[in-house]
Formats: C-alpha cells, structure tokens, sequence
C-alpha cells in the first residue's frame, strides 16, 4: 500500500470520529503514525527485495571467477544492511494522546515529506540494482553513492523528529 494515500483509506466511523470534540488531534496523530509505520514498513520491504538484485550480481562476479571486483559489492551490500537496521530502529514520527511530550505537527509534515522522497530515491535505486548491469568496482563504488544519498536522507529524519534539522 502506498503510504501516501492511507489517510485518503479511512471508513466512514473514523470520519465521525473527526467530528467529535477532543478526538479530531488524536486520530490525526493515529493516522500519521500508521502512516509512519507503513512509510518505514514499505522502505525495509523494498530494499530487502533489491537485495536479490545485489546479490545477482556477486554471484555473477562469482561465477566468472572476478573476486577481486567482488570486494565492492560486499561494501555495498553490508552498508545496504546497515540501512536496513537503521530503519527498523528508527524513532517513529508520533506520539500518543497520553505521552507528555507531544510531537509537533509541523514536525511530523516534515518527517512525512522526507519520507514520501525516500520512497521515490528507493523505488529508483531498487529498480536500478534489479536490473542486470555492470559489474564492475566503478558501478558498485556509484550504487554505493546513492545508497549514501538515501542513507543521508534518512538521518535527516530521525534529526527533524530529535529537533537538531529545520523546523
């Protein structure tokens, strides 16, 4: 499910709830943090699934004997794990009704747009190291670059949610 149109997915009992005083901030809140759950959900699932397409290519380098090109790709794949526990570690872009520090909307509008550009630069990445290609140490070194660029975009959340990025 795409995690931009899960607030456009709700029944028509959690459209009464908006119009009950009181309930309209905590429901959005409930659905910004579904939203986040789905965002991070959907991220660690597809780059699993890249993870094939990278390991293709090492058993490719493998086949033909190219160890030393290997190197590289390990690198790459070991950095593409990291990720994957950052992810799954991440700070989640809500709070509940009760908790005392409250995480302000603006805040999370931001942590939601970072998020929507993460599904776009893996969707893009994931596609692209899907695809069989190039083997060599220079095209590991450039998947290795993006890989950063998403890496980067992804600290960048947790440093909006922690108040050190813009607000």
């Amino acid at each position: 499910m795409d995690p931009s149109r899960h607030a456009q997915n709700k029944g028509w009992l959690e459209w009464l709830t908006h119009k009950i005083p009181g309930f309209h901030g905590y429901m959005e809140r409930e659905d910004r943090h579904e939203s986040d759950a789905l965002a991070r959900k959907w991220l660690e699932g597809r780059l699993q699934q890249a993870k094939r397409g990278l390991d293709d290519r090492m058993r490719k380098l493998v086949d033909a004997g190219q160890l030393d090109a290997l190197a590289g790709w390990e690198r790459l794949r070991s950095r593409l794990d990291g990720l994957l526990n950052k992810i799954r570690g991440a700070e989640r872009g809500y709070s509940a009704m009760f908790n005392f520090v409250k995480v302000d909307e603006d805040v999370l509008d931001q942590v939601y747009a970072i998020d929507m550009g993460l599904v776009e630069s893996v969707t893009a990445w994931s596609e692209l190291i899907e695809q069989p290609g190039e083997t060599s140490a220079q095209a590991a070194d450039q998947f290795l670059q993006k890989l950063d660029a998403i890496e980067a975009s992804f600290a960048k959340r947790g440093e909006v949610l922690r108040g050190l990025g813009p607000a």
